[in-house]
């Protein structure tokens, strides 16, 4: 059985989209490895995974050949980067 060590700000959902390919295997990873989906879970701690199916190996290779590890906790205010929006101070909402 293949496994992971869970890294620095990384979550199930995370674990399932890199390594699987699909977010919605969390649910199967939870349960192999007897947590919730939305515990906190320390960092370095081995994550077991069930089989990848053929259809999501394509989706979990981009983050194996480019070496990207997904991260969806709070990282607090970003200086900028993906997903950061800042809106210049002569917004206005009407």
């Amino acid at each position: 059985m293949e496994s992971i060590i869970l890294g620095h700000q990384q979550t199930l959902f995370d674990i399932a989209m890199q390594c699987l390919g699909n977010v919605e295997r969390v649910y199967e990873i939870a349960l192999l490895n007897g947590f919730g989906i939305t515990d906190e879970i320390d960092p370095g701690t081995r994550i077991f995974l069930p089989e990848i199916s053929n259809e999501d190996k394509a989706v979990a290779n981009v983050f194996t050949k480019s070496g990207l590890r997904p991260t969806s906790k709070d990282l607090g205010a970003l200086p900028g980067g993906i997903g950061y929006m800042q809106i210049g101070t002569s917004f206005k909402v009407r």
